[in-house]
């Protein structure tokens, strides 16, 4: 018999839509992509800032192990992080660190300035600097 169902007419909204959606997609994966290599990057720095101040590096994949180093690192003892769960204390101890800790790695207040506005930027700085660590003293 030999018919032939006839093709259906091509809209031009929908050729456009998929262009767009495409394009979508290839940003959101650029960003997603992007976000990977520096939280990666973040963490080999935050690796080796651990290192310098004498814990062990892997304490940073560790969640509540990390902050104990941390604060170990800041203060020189680690308990201390159990101050995080007072109201106030906290957001004081949140203002204080990034000060500290560029105090303990010989920066300045300015490079303190930095790690509070923009952490990624200046921890990537002060783990692939030449910052060594003096001590919470």
């Amino acid at each position: 018999m030999g018919s032939t169902i006839p093709a259906a007419p091509q809209d031009p909204m929908l050729d456009a839509g998929h262009a767009v959606l495409g394009a979508m997609l290839i940003y959101v994966f650029a960003v997603l992509f992007v976000a990977f290599v520096l939280s990666v990057l973040i963490l080999i720095a935050e690796w080796r800032v651990f290192s310098r101040g004498g814990c062990p590096g892997w304490a940073v994949l560790v969640p509540f192990y990390n902050t104990y180093c941390l604060f170990k690192l800041l203060f020189g003892n680690g308990w201390l992080f159990l101050l995080l769960l007072v109201p106030v204390v906290n957001w004081i101890l949140c203002l204080v660190g990034p000060f500290r800790l560029s105090h303990v790695f010989g920066a300045g207040f300015g490079f303190g300035l930095g790690l509070f506005f923009l952490p990624a930027i200046f921890m990537l700085i002060l783990g692939f600097g030449r910052y060594c660590y003096s001590g919470p003293n």
